[in-house]
């Protein structure tokens, strides 16, 4: 995926030379670059996070999907949600608060909570 990313990037900037003469302003190519890196950060998150998850659950990583359940998709215990939040308030260098952690049920609500600006 990130492959694609940075080709993605190479085929902006090339065609940004290419096109000076163009209604198409440098602020546009840099507006168009700035979300291409954005969803490129958000997919390494992803890939990140889920490593960790299958990691602290001793589970295969192809186990983890965004929409699996924690506790009834991938059985997680108490004692390994403990431990998945320490290992992503570390890896992450974030605080998720107890009453936010309750609130995680899906691989998908941690990534989103991951992304937001709530992390305290």
């Amino acid at each position: 995926m990130r492959r694609n990313g940075f080709l993605l990037i190479g085929i902006l900037l090339f065609n940004s030379l290419t096109v000076a003469s163009t209604s198409i302003t440098k602020n546009d190519v840099d507006q168009i670059l700035f979300r291409a890196i954005g969803t490129i950060a958000e997919e390494t998150v992803s890939l990140e996070m889920i490593e960790i998850i299958a990691q602290t659950l001793n589970l295969k990583i192809s186990d983890v999907m965004p929409e699996s359940d924690f506790e009834n998709d991938l059985k997680a215990d108490l004692l390994h949600m403990y431990e998945l939040k320490n290992n992503i308030e570390s890896h992450y260098h974030i605080h998720i608060s107890d009453f936010d952690w309750q609130s995680i049920r899906t691989v998908q609500d941690l990534q989103d909570m991951i992304h937001s600006d709530g992390n305290t």
